[in-house]
């Protein structure tokens, strides 16, 4: 499967969300799995956007933080450009692993942190 730097980034993110949940034992260690093959691409992408609030954010010293300055628009244009063009990408390599199934009551009570994973990351299960 091809994903790209977007679905990589929130997927993981969203996943580690939802592993800490009280899931069966078989769900939970599924998505561990998927967390683990996703997690080098996650680290090299976040590292690029991490570099691209250094280079056009300003350090907010109490949240130890790069954070780019929404009412500066000449810099948040094209943060925001090169952070879309980033995600845009399709990562270099192939993904083998199939959705996770979640059942009906964790979908309904998580659909927050499962609407973006839906399709790739997981799906309805029993």
């Amino acid at each position: 499967m091809k994903l790209t730097n977007q679905d990589i980034w929130a997927g993981y993110k969203g996943l580690v969300k939802l592993v800490v949940l009280d899931l069966p034992q078989k769900t939970s260690i599924d998505l561990y799995a998927i967390i683990f093959v996703l997690e080098r691409p996650y680290q090299a992408i976040e590292f690029f956007r991490a570099k691209l609030c250094e280079e056009y954010g300003e350090k907010d010293e109490k949240m130890g933080l790069n954070i780019v300055n929404q009412d500066n628009l000449e810099k948040s244009a094209i943060f925001y450009t090169r952070l879309s063009d980033l995600f845009i990408q399709e990562w270099n390599g192939e993904f083998d692993f199939e959705p996770v199934e979640i059942d009906k009551k964790t979908a309904v009570d998580n659909m927050d942190t499962l609407a973006p994973l839906w399709g790739k990351f997981v799906r309805n299960g029993s």
